[in-house]
């Protein structure tokens, strides 16, 4: 069935999936709940090469002159200072959240995407 599921599933995905699982059975060892390690012989995928490209210094520049409403310069600057990914964003209309967010932060940006 995991196998089943991970064939859904890009590398990056799964491979963070089989990061975060190792973590917990390592957890779960050291405390004594489990003894062996069920993730053992089961590989890391290639991740496919990143081929997004940083905005050049003058995008960025004429991004930041922008006349838009507040809205648009509030939801912008969050995103911005949280590291969200934009083109995700653009994309499907969401991203994860990150869990530093603030309650206050999270309602407002929540706003923001009506």
């Amino acid at each position: 069935m995991a196998a089943a599921r991970a064939d859904e599933m890009d590398a990056d995905t799964v491979n963070r999936e089989l990061s975060i699982a190792r973590k917990a059975i390592g957890w779960w060892q050291r405390h004594g709940w489990i003894e062996g390690d069920p993730t053992i012989g089961i590989e890391r995928r290639p991740a496919p090469p990143d081929r997004t490209k940083a905005l050049a210094e003058n995008q960025i520049t004429a991004l930041w002159r922008l006349d838009v409403a507040l809205r648009e310069k509030t939801f912008r600057d969050a995103c911005l200072e949280d590291s969200l990914d934009l083109a995700e964003l653009a994309c499907s209309g969401t991203v994860a959240r990150p869990a530093h967010w603030s309650r206050c932060r999270r309602r407002l940006l929540r706003g923001l995407m009506r």
